[in-house]
């Protein structure tokens, strides 16, 4: 049976042309920079978190019921196939899960484990463990990037996952993201579905507070708010939809295309890559003498 979806979008003016396709499907768009005639919030000064969580009261407050809402960033660009039938594979993949929260694959993000990254910040069994197997088209994940994220009206409107956390957002807009991932395996462990063939980057980079150390206390604060001394987190096994959904021709060769150009632009232009180590980094060195 086909599932009914809002799309609910945060960007700096309009409605960003690389989703001209959702014009005609329900969505609701947070402007944060200039108001357009594409506006139903304008929020200036919202940061990534309170910008979703305007759009959280917004769907509240006009009670607009869907079967399921999606957050999406502004910069979201599919891999290897349009972004119109992008949507439509994951609008597809929607109507065919029963889970609380549907998530895509960004780049090698749920390959790889970040917990040398926490050490003595977050608890090990916290941390990302890269349970993505990509001979699976759909499966269980622990950790989720938050930039393009389906929640099921249930998990939407039943007060644990959502809104989002706006504490920490001074110190670090991540922390958000954070409390979302851990909220989500404490509430609905082994449910929380990453679709591995849909494969998504996000084209912009803007400047805000974002560090790892927030993560603490950012930590402390889910624990509390559960009244548990840790989290068990989703240990990674496939998910077998209840039905097939469309997928665009030559799909899997496509995918992989992206997944070896994703891993050179990350070598060349990354945190680590081969421009930060030896451009970047020598110049912020010799500008702070």
């Amino acid at each position: 049976m086909k599932k009914t979806a809002l799309f609910l979008i945060q960007a700096k003016a309009g409605l960003p042309r690389i989703y001209r396709c959702l014009k005609n499907k329900p969505h609701v768009l947070l402007s944060y920079r200039q108001e357009t005639a594409d506006t139903a919030i304008y929020a200036p000064g919202t940061t990534w978190t309170s910008g979703r969580n305007r759009l959280i009261e917004h769907v509240r407050a006009n009670r607009l019921q869907y079967d399921w809402y999606v957050f999406l960033d502004e910069d979201v660009v599919f891999a290897g196939m349009s972004q119109k039938a992008g949507f439509r594979m994951f609008l597809s993949i929607l109507s065919v899960v029963d889970h609380p929260v549907v998530t895509v694959a960004k780049g090698d993000y749920n390959r790889r484990c970040n917990q040398e990254r926490l050490d003595g910040i977050v608890p090990a069994a916290m941390c990302k463990k890269g349970v993505e197997n990509q001979k699976w088209e759909l499966q269980a994940v622990d950790w989720f990037d938050g930039l393009f994220n389906a929640f099921s009206r249930e998990a939407f409107f039943d007060g644990r996952l959502l809104p989002y956390e706006e504490k920490f957002d001074d110190r670090s807009w991540w922390a958000s993201q954070f409390i979302m991932i851990l909220r989500a395996n404490h509430c609905h462990r082994d449910r929380i579905v990453q679709c591995n063939k849909i494969c998504v980057r996000n084209t912009q980079y803007s400047d805000y507070p974002r560090n790892f150390e927030a993560f603490g206390p950012a930590c402390r604060h889910v624990l509390d708010q559960f009244g548990v001394d840790t989290i068990e987190m989703s240990t990674g096994g496939e998910v077998k939809p209840d039905g097939r959904y469309p997928k665009p021709p030559l799909f899997n060769l496509t995918c992989r295309v992206f997944e070896i150009t994703e891993r050179l632009r990350r070598f060349v232009y990354g945190g680590r890559g081969v421009v930060n180590r030896l451009v970047k980094g020598p110049i912020k060195r010799l500008l702070k003498r």
